[in-house]
């Protein structure tokens, strides 16, 4: 089995719940986005259905991935929404979180 090394040094968010999709994926066409890392910790939506995970696999085919390892938590996404939280402890307890799970340690080779 062969490895190879990713290079991971641009990264981009973007937004989705305001886009339509046919604008969304124009974004993806113009800026040349050849994966999307899918993060959220609920991929389903009753308001935008299209932007729902399984139907982005579906049309994104094999450039959509869900990464469920760095999504928060429950409670630290709840505790943020319901403004129990700040923005400033949401993100010192998310990166707490992301240290523990070191996702990024398993993707860095990826089977070939």
């Amino acid at each position: 089995m062969d490895y190879f090394y990713i290079d991971m040094t641009k990264i981009f968010t973007i937004g989705f719940s305001s886009k339509k999709p046919e604008v969304f994926l124009d974004v993806l066409a113009l800026t040349r986005i050849s994966c999307i890392w899918d993060i959220r910790l609920w991929r389903t939506s009753t308001y935008v259905p299209y932007y729902n995970g399984d139907n982005l696999a579906t049309v994104l085919c094999n450039r959509y991935e869900y990464h469920r390892e760095f999504a928060p938590t429950p409670d630290i996404l709840v505790g943020y929404k319901d403004k129990k939280i700040t923005w400033n402890e949401y993100e010192k307890i998310y990166r707490e979180l992301l240290q523990q799970r070191a996702p990024l340690t398993e993707l860095r080779y990826i089977k070939t």
